[in-house]
């Protein structure tokens, strides 16, 4: 049994990182459309509608001025859907 463990070079080129695999405006767009559609909240519990929203302000910034008007929207009808839930 080696008594060290083998290290990753520290000095070796960072990996570049990967492309997105979907573009944001499509991911956001579906996002959007999943939530004009739904009557009652699709992300349950609100720990995943918590990480949705994460996810959508990020696309957001990535896919720039329409990607953030997208994600202004998938916040707001995220917001509609909450408050007609606590209505009920």
């Amino acid at each position: 049994m080696a008594r060290f463990a083998i290290q990753p070079d520290l000095f070796a080129p960072a990996p570049t990182p990967a492309e997105p695999a979907i573009d944001p405006i499509v991911e956001l767009n579906a996002m959007l459309r999943e939530l004009r559609a739904a009557i009652v909240h699709p992300w349950t519990p609100l720990s995943e509608a918590m990480q949705r929203e994460y996810k959508a302000r990020a696309l957001g910034r990535i896919a720039g001025p329409e990607g953030e008007r997208l994600a202004v929207e998938v916040l707001v009808e995220s917001e509609r859907l909450f408050a007609s839930g606590e209505r009920t």
